[in-house]
């Protein structure tokens, strides 16, 4: 096993690492390299000054309103400038992240794999083993059935001639002839451990519908409904939307832009 293990690691070109010393690197290059400098205090100092505006706003003349829709549109004006400061900082760092994963992404994935063979190898060999075992289980079973069958006969052969006491200790016997457990020849690895996951499988969607609306009512919250397809169906029908335990709901948003 050993030495399949070091020639699995020779062929890929890597060295075992059991084996591998702590080396000492003469050499570091920088992957990536950022100064991110503090944004103007002023464009924090305006956008705390524009929600106190919008608090102060009582809206009730069309001179109001007017001032208010300049306000908005210099709202929106300043939400660019800070969301342009914004991605100035974020998109290097999302950049030398981006670089960092697609350093790491080959390693992660050839691990990953070999995580997934591994797993699914020990997998097949435990299975095996537990069919192994369940089939001498039930062999044993049912060894250990004909000989309390035959040390029942046994009993009532001795009772049918009057021999009570010779009875009564076959029967005892043939009530304590039990299979011996047979357990799984798998060994228990430290720090691997199987563990089962039960899922739940919907084969047909419309007998578990009807099932909670005609059985189980209690279980609706079970019923994912999709929100976007509904969405649609009141975009495209508006108040002609006509489905039971639905209702188109009609909302009014203002839009606008900067200067």
């Amino acid at each position: 096993m050993n030495s399949d293990y070091d020639e699995n690691f020779a062929r890929a070109g890597l060295p075992d690492p059991r084996s591998q010393k702590e080396t000492e690197v003469s050499e570091q290059t920088n992957l990536v390299a950022l100064t991110i400098k503090r944004p103007d205090e002023a464009l924090f100092k305006s956008s705390e000054a524009m929600l106190e505006t919008a608090r102060s706003y009582k809206i009730t003349t069309a001179d109001a309103a007017l001032a208010a829709g300049e306000d908005l549109k210099a709202i929106k004006t300043l939400a660019k400038q800070v969301e342009d400061k914004r991605t100035a900082i974020t998109g290097p760092i999302n950049d030398a992240l981006r670089e960092v994963n697609a350093l790491f992404k080959p390693a992660k994935d050839w691990l990953a794999q070999a995580e997934k063979l591994l797993k699914g190898k020990l997998l097949d060999y435990q299975s095996e083993q537990t069919r192994i075992a369940r089939e001498a289980q039930a062999k044993a079973d049912e060894e250990a059935r004909k000989q309390r069958e035959k040390l029942e006969q046994q009993a009532a052969k001795a009772e049918a001639k009057g021999k009570a006491e010779k009875a009564e200790e076959l029967r005892e016997q043939a009530e304590l002839r039990e299979a011996p457990v047979v357990s799984s020849a798998a060994p228990k690895i430290e720090g691997v451990s199987t563990r089962e996951i039960w899922k739940a499988e919907v084969t047909d969607k419309l007998a578990f519908l009807k099932h909670v609306v005609e059985k189980r009512p209690d279980l609706v919250a079970l019923v994912q409904l999709d929100q976007g397809g509904l969405n649609a169906q009141a975009r495209s029908l508006k108040d002609a939307l006509d489905l039971p335990g639905v209702k188109a709901v009609k909302e009014s948003i203002i839009a606008a832009r900067g200067h």
